[in-house]
């Protein structure tokens, strides 16, 4: 691989917003709190959270790949490095990424920061 293409997949590794988001909307709805121990099936964890289930077995198969949670026979679960995400956890991350707590709405502030660029608003 050239370097060209080097700093090109580091760019794109960079400017991408589908982990980062997949890690806030994962905390938002709670899944490495609820998906501890045993976790739990795909369609029984969408109808538990009110969710579409062909979208969230997306949202999980993307965080497998990340090591966040395992599949398993019967569905999915927190995997130790997942862990660092509950609520319990004591590292503030969960706070941070909760799309509904203040931490996680202000790193969502960055989304309009075009916006605040080219007005000076907030």
């Amino acid at each position: 691989m050239t370097t060209h293409d080097k700093d090109r997949q580091e760019f794109l590794r960079l400017a991408g917003l589908a982990t980062p988001m997949a890690l806030r909307v994962a905390v938002t709805l709670g899944l490495p709190d609820r998906l501890s121990g045993e976790g739990a099936a795909v369609d029984d964890l969408s109808t538990e959270l009110g969710q579409s289930s062909l979208a969230l077995g997306l949202l999980l198969g993307h965080l497998a790949t990340l090591g966040v949670v395992e599949a398993t026979p019967d569905g999915y679960r927190t995997t130790e490095y997942g862990a660092k995400l509950r609520a319990d956890a004591g590292n503030g991350l969960a706070g941070l990424l909760d799309m509904n707590a203040a931490g996680g709405r202000g790193e969502l502030a960055f989304i309009e920061l075009a916006h605040s660029i080219a007005t000076g608003e907030a």
